[in-house]
């Protein structure tokens, strides 16, 4: 039987707390007999959501399992995950979606140092770590919802900000995250249920 395991992380500096239901990060093929309608299974290239298929970009060196995941690997990690939380750019786009939603700043950062504290965590920006920009000028990230892998505890060097975002025009490869078209994206997040899984399989 698949566990379960219940956590609440609280983000002191942004006072916000949310509750968390993270999946074993195991073989997505082992839960084949457990899928239900509205779990989301990436197969490669293409995305299957409540009967539809969805074309989807993938990392640049394709997947790998969860545990051989590297930081800058370009990989998208295999395994059965769940989608924690959504964020958005206000000034671009509106979301319709069940899961915690948050807007989107010009000050609004992800820490991707191996070595810092807050390592695949949001922070506030001016941010002495390296970190990644999430009010970008691409689009890609104007929706993206955040897969739990190594998230919210994380490992250090074993990769981090896989999201779940807007694909390039080009449906180019992503750094190992997955990607949709943007009117795809909402779709699913308006529909996707918070207890559902996120599976990823090649």
């Amino acid at each position: 039987m698949e566990s379960v395991e219940l956590k609440i992380q609280v983000d002191i500096k942004n006072m916000r707390k949310i509750e968390l239901k993270t999946y074993s990060q195991t073989s997505a093929s082992q839960h084949e007999d457990t899928l239900n309608s509205n779990d989301i299974r990436v197969v490669g290239n293409t995305l299957h959501f409540l009967g539809k298929k969805f074309e989807c970009a993938i990392g640049r060196n394709r997947m790998i399992p969860a545990s051989d995941k590297k930081e800058g690997d370009g990989k998208t990690p295999k395994g059965t995950y769940s989608l924690v939380e959504v964020w958005y750019r206000p000034d671009r786009t509106t979301v319709e979606t069940n899961l915690p939603l948050y807007k989107i700043l010009s000050d609004d950062g992800w820490c991707d140092a191996s070595d810092d504290q807050n390592y695949n965590k949001h922070v506030k920006l001016p941010y002495s770590a390296s970190h990644e920009v999430l009010y970008r000028t691409d689009g890609v990230y104007d929706t993206f919802a955040v897969i739990n892998y190594n998230y919210p505890d994380s490992i250090s060097g074993r990769g981090m900000a896989i999201f779940f975002h807007i694909a390039a025009e080009d449906f180019s490869p992503t750094a190992g995250c997955v990607a949709l078209k943007h009117e795809d994206l909402k779709y699913v997040l308006k529909n996707f249920s918070p207890s559902a899984k996120f599976i990823i399989e090649e």
